[in-house]
C-alpha cells in the first residue's frame, strides 16, 4: 500500500458527539449474558446521549458460525426494535463494517508499527509455539509488496507480569510476550482490529463484552498510543442474564417491545438493574447512566509497558 494513502479522512462525526459500537464476533451469541450486555449497553448509551450506534462484524475466520451470529443479531433487533446508525446492512461513511473487507487497512497500520520499530515480524512454520516463530527483518516484509507465499505474522511485543494468555497473546522465541497484530492468512487479531476500527470510526465509548483483565485493556491503550490515536472511554455494564430471562422480565414490567418505537430507556434500565440486583442510583437520568455504565479506570500502578 502506498504510504500517502490517507486513512485519516475522518471528520464525519460531529464534534463532541457520542459514538458507541458493538463488535459481532463469529460464534458469539448475542442471546447470552456478556454479549447481550455489551450490545444493549452500547445501544442504550448512544441513544441516551443522542449519539450514534455502530455495529461491526469481525469475520476474518470465514466460518459458517459468522452467518448464524448475524442472523441472531437481526432476530434480536427485530424483536426489540433495536436499530443502529451504521453497519454492514445499512452502510455509513466509515465503511466497510466487516473486518474481512478491511484487511488492507489493518496491514497498513501493522506495517506502520513495524517501520517505527514498535512491532516485530516472524516467519511462521509448522510446530508448537513459540518454536514455530522465526524472527525476520522488517525490511524483508516491507520490501516485498503484494501476495506472499510465506506465512508472516506481525507482533506487538509487550513486557510485564499478568499478561493474558491464549488467543492473540503468545510467548516470543526471544523471550517475553506479545500480541499478534496481523497473523494467519493476513487476518488481524480481534484486539488490533478493534483498535484500528475504533480509531478510524471515531468511537468515543466502548463496552468490553466480557470481563477483561485490565492488562488486556492496557494493551489496547498502548496500541492506540503507538499509532498516535486517542482511545475511547472504556465503560462497564451491569451483570446481564440470557435474553429469555431478560425478555420475560421486560414483559412482566410492561416495557413495550416488538413495536415501531424503541422501549423507554429509563424503564429498560430499571428492569436490567433489578435483574442485576442493583437498583440504587437512579435519582436522575444523568446520574443513572454514570452509575449504570461506569468508566473503567486503568491504574498506572504496576502497569505494563510496550518494549
Amino acid at each position: 500500500m502506498r504510504e500517502e494513502i490517507d486513512w485519516f479522512s475522518r471528520g464525519f462525526a460531529q464534534a463532541g458527539r457520542v459514538r458507541t459500537r458493538y463488535v459481532l464476533r463469529e460464534g458469539a451469541s448475542v442471546f447470552r449474558g456478556e454479549e447481550l450486555g455489551a450490545l444493549l449497553a452500547s445501544w442504550i448509551f448512544a441513544r441516551s446521549q443522542a449519539g450514534s450506534f455502530v455495529v461491526r462484524v469481525y469475520d476474518v475466520g470465514g466460518g459458517a458460525s459468522g452467518a448464524r451470529t448475524w442472523e441472531e443479531l437481526q432476530s434480536l433487533a427485530r424483536e426489540l426494535s433495536l436499530t443502529w446508525d451504521e453497519g454492514p446492512d445499512v452502510g455509513g461513511p466509515y465503511g466497510p463494517y466487516r473486518s474481512s473487507r478491511r484487511l488492507e487497512v489493518y496491514r497498513h497500520f501493522a506495517e506502520r508499527l513495524l517501520r517505527l520499530g514498535k512491532a516485530r515480524a516472524y516467519l511462521v512454520t509448522s510446530g508448537p509455539f513459540p518454536e514455530a516463530l522465526h524472527p525476520i527483518s522488517a525490511e524483508r516484509v516491507l520490501d516485498v509488496p503484494g501476495e506472499r507465499k510465506e506465512e508472516v505474522w506481525i507482533v506487538y511485543p509487550w513486557e510485564g507480569a499478568g499478561f493474558p494468555s491464549g488467543g492473540p497473546f503468545l510467548s516470543l522465541p526471544e523471550g517475553g510476550t506479545g500480541v499478534v497484530l496481523v497473523g494467519e492468512r493476513g487476518g488481524p487479531s480481534l484486539p488490533f482490529a478493534e483498535v484500528v476500527d475504533d480509531a478510524l470510526m471515531d468511537i468515543t465509548a466502548a463496552f468490553p463484552p466480557r470481563p477483561q483483565k485490565k492488562e488486556e485493556l492496557a494493551v489496547r491503550e498502548a496500541l492506540f498510543e503507538s499509532l498516535g490515536f486517542s482511545s475511547p472511554e472504556w465503560r462497564a455494564f451491569p451483570p446481564t442474564p440470557a435474553w429469555e430471562e431478560f425478555r420475560t422480565a421486560l414483559k412482566s414490567k410492561g416495557v413495550v417491545i416488538s413495536s415501531s418505537s424503541e422501549p423507554p430507556l429509563r424503564e429498560f434500565l430499571r428492569v436490567w438493574l433489578r435483574l442485576a440486583g442493583a437498583e440504587e442510583g437512579l435519582a436522575s437520568a444523568q446520574d443513572a447512566f454514570e452509575v449504570v455504565f461506569p468508566r473503567i479506570s486503568l491504574s498506572s500502578e504496576g502497569a505494563q509497558r510496550p518494549v
